[in-house]
Parts: structure tokens; sequence; C-alpha cells
């Protein structure tokens, strides 16, 4: 990418993503959503021409089964990578998963190591304890390892940003429905004599372990502006992610342990939220378990004094893969 087509783009009001010091292709991935069941039996209607998956209507399922596919081109892979890379190209294909509503940030690996030229197909489940109003679903390709030999033009970076493509949104009616598991609630801590003074930006509350509460400090305006902001791109995007990187860094290990301490001698939990704490955070936490091993696992290893230092450790390092702070920092630092 030259500096005269970096000075054109970033005139104009499409992207300041596209003055990145390498080559990225705002649009460079096909995405496409193929199918959408609830509850493994309902296929809902796809809306192909507006990118939507519409349920306002639908409001008594439990998960929904997302299904697609990623196009990766030719022509993207020879833009975005070197021609010593093009045969093997070193990527990682995702897809971000974003509720504006609630805390919930994820991503679904579709692919990594390599991704030559060809379409990808990904499935994956949304459960709808986690999600409130909206989950936008947005793809993304990034550099999957640092590269050596640096000539100046191509990213080099492992992380770097190469390509993504206009965002899919499944929306969801709130009506009727409590507020979910980490859906925020902003009030300002100033005024309020139960949540905690000072400069403190979040609070979970857990007084009600039925339904813990999270809560973010209004006093902090302008804070809050960008953690409300909608755009998917550019740094105000790339800052309201780190700081929910920071708030989530806090509230995870909070429900974890919790979930932990409730959970009986034939592995169930106590509150439907662990569940879902469960659901999110089982292989993380321990490697190839599933949901049944890694909560007999947590029973065992939050009531073992010797256990409870390396279990800490896991959960850091859970919590971390997840949000993957460094990721997110790197692509402020992009902007």
């Amino acid at each position: 990418m030259s500096t005269e087509e970096v000075e054109i783009e970033t005139r104009t009001q499409r992207l300041r993503t596209t003055a990145l010091p390498h080559p990225y292709r705002e649009n460079g991935l096909e995405f496409t959503i193929t199918d959408c069941t609830l509850d493994n039996d309902h296929k809902v209607d796809i809306r192909s021409s507006s990118r939507l998956i519409q349920l306002t209507s639908l409001t008594e399922w439990d998960h929904a089964t997302v299904k697609g596919i990623v196009d990766v081109s030719e022509d993207l892979v020879n833009y975005v990578f070197p021609d010593d890379e093009q045969d093997d190209p070193p990527g990682t294909l995702f897809v971000a998963i974003r509720c504006r509503q609630t805390i919930l940030r994820d991503r679904e690996i579709v692919k990594y190591d390599s991704i030559p030229a060809r379409e990808y197909p990904f499935e994956f489940d949304l459960e709808r304890a986690m999600i409130r109003g909206g989950v936008e679903l947005q793809p993304y390709l990034v550099r999957g390892d640092d590269r050596s030999e640096v000539d100046g033009r191509y990213a080099t970076d492992i992380g770097a940003r190469l390509a993504s493509s206009d965002e899919w949104l499944l929306e969801i009616d709130d009506t009727d429905l409590p507020d979910g598991l980490l859906r925020p609630l902003i009030e300002n801590f100033s005024e309020k004599s139960e949540l905690p003074s000072g400069d403190h930006l979040h609070y979970l509350d857990m007084s009600d372990a039925d339904r813990p509460k999270l809560y973010l400090n209004g006093d902090h305006s302008a804070i809050i502006n960008v953690m409300e902001s909608r755009g998917s791109t550019g740094p105000g995007a790339r800052m309201r992610d780190t700081i929910y990187d920071l708030v989530e860094a806090s509230v995870w290990p909070q429900l974890i342990i919790r979930t932990a301490t409730d959970i009986n001698q034939d592995g169930e939990t106590r509150y439907d939220w662990q569940d879902d704490v469960l659901d999110l955070y089982h292989d993380k936490l321990y490697d190839g378990a599933d949901v049944e091993e890694a909560a007999m696992n947590l029973r065992e290893d939050v009531s073992d004094e010797d256990q409870l230092v390396t279990l800490m450790q896991h959960i850091d390092e859970a919590v971390q893969q997840k949000t993957e702070p460094p990721e997110q920092l790197i692509k402020l630092l992009e902007e």
C-alpha cells in the first residue's frame, strides 16, 4: 500500500482502519450465514439481503446453532501475504461474537495455522441466557505468526488484522426477560450507598446469588460513553474492547470461584447462571474436559488448599485466553 493510497483513504469516511501500515481489506472476506436453528429443531428464516437473523417473535428457546461460510479469495491472499507465504498463508480465521447489551464478547475459531484460498464452513452455539438485544457476528483474518523478515510492506506481528467483512446481526426480543448474567447496569456510584464509593469502574453484586448483577459507574461518563459505542472498527471500538477486557478480568474469576464453591458432590450447580459459566470455561480451565468433568475438577480443586493456588493460575490463564488483552492493545496501538 503506497503512502498516496493511505492518504486518500484516510480522507474519506469509509474507515480509518484502511490506514494500517500494511495491506488490509475491510471487505476482503465473503461472510454468509446459511442456517440458524433453535434448540436443534426449529429453523429460523434468514434475511441474506439485510444480513439479519430476526428472533424478536421467538422467546422460548435455550440455544441457537449458527452455521455459515467464510470465503477467502485467492486475490485476498495475494494482497495481504508476501509472495513467499502465499502457498501456505500463516493466519487465523475467526468469527467475532459481540453482544452490546451484555459484556459477552467471544470468538469462534474457524481455521488457524494456514489459510489458503477457499471456503471455510463454521458452526457454533449461542446460549440464550448470555445474550440480550442483538448479537453482532463479524469475521476476521489475522496474521497467525510473527514474520522475521521485515520488508516494510506486509504485516509482521502475530494478530495483525488483514481482512474483515460486513457484520451480520442476530436480533432478539428482550420483552419480559430479566437482566442477563452479564448485562451491565449503569448507576452513579456516588449516589448509591449500597455501591462502592470512590473511583471504582465496576462492581459485581452477588448479594442475590440467584441473579448476580454487574454495575458500571456512571460517574465516569467519558468511559461509559466509550463502552456504549456501537462501532466495530476504529480507535473507539478498540478502546471499548480494551476496557471490557479490564472488566472481564475482574468479573469472570469471581463468577468461576463462586460456581466452584456451589457445585455439589454429583457435579451439579446451584444456580442456572453457573451452568453458563461452565459452558464458557470448561475446556479453557481443563484442557479436553467436558462440562461434567470440569465441574468435578473445580469442586475438588477449590476445596483443596494445596490446589487453590494452581486453580487461580488456571482461572487467570483461561480468562486471558478468552479476552486476549494483548491483541486488543496491539489493535489499539495500530489505529
